[in-house]
């Protein structure tokens, strides 16, 4: 079996189209299955971290992806830091469906926010020498409000009009943005 990444390497990334997220899940977890405790403050874990940014982001990547997932809570704790979100509570109707502000950004940072929490301050993500246009996945549990919020910013968003995501859809939808 061949890595896409490999594969990429070997003919060149202008001829090698990917039609279809390649996906590579990658997380430091706890003996207890834990993604966050005092474990994280050992010193092999910051070299691991250093480790996996090299790998995935650094100037020479081994993953040739176009973005990178994560929750609501791991987004809370890294990038938007529990910020709550400016809402306008009289902002016009939001249309159903998705929004793309930039939609040929290059890199992405997926965000799994159904009911539409996090207190985002711009559009463009940066961590460390990454730079990301952020997609926000939403619920029908999202508010108008926070919808409006999002499109304000320019904030690229998948919203399936429904209570709850699927792995099929998002995936079809995260291959839409990188086309």
């Amino acid at each position: 079996m061949v890595h896409v990444a490999d594969a990429m390497s070997v003919i060149g990334k202008e001829q090698f189209r990917v039609t279809r997220p390649y996906i590579f899940c990658h997380m430091m977890t706890s003996l207890d299955g834990k993604i966050m405790g005092n474990y994280m403050n050992h010193p092999a874990a910051a070299e691991a971290g250093e480790a996996f940014y090299r790998i995935a982001f650094g100037e020479k990547p081994y993953y040739r992806h176009q973005g990178w997932l994560s929750g609501r809570v791991t987004t809370d704790d890294n990038f938007t830091f529990y910020e709550k979100p400016a809402l306008e509570e009289n902002a016009l109707p939001v249309p159903d469906g998705d929004f793309a502000a930039q939609p040929d950004f290059g890199m992405y940072y997926v965000s799994i926010d159904p009911a539409g929490r996090l207190g985002w301050k711009d559009a463009v993500l940066h961590y460390e020498t990454t730079t990301a246009h952020v997609i926000e996945v939403l619920t029908a549990r999202a508010s108008n409000t926070y919808k409006s919020f999002l499109r304000s910013w320019g904030f690229l968003t998948l919203s399936p009009e429904r209570k709850r995501l699927t792995r099929p859809w998002l995936c079809k939808s995260c291959a839409r943005c990188s086309t």
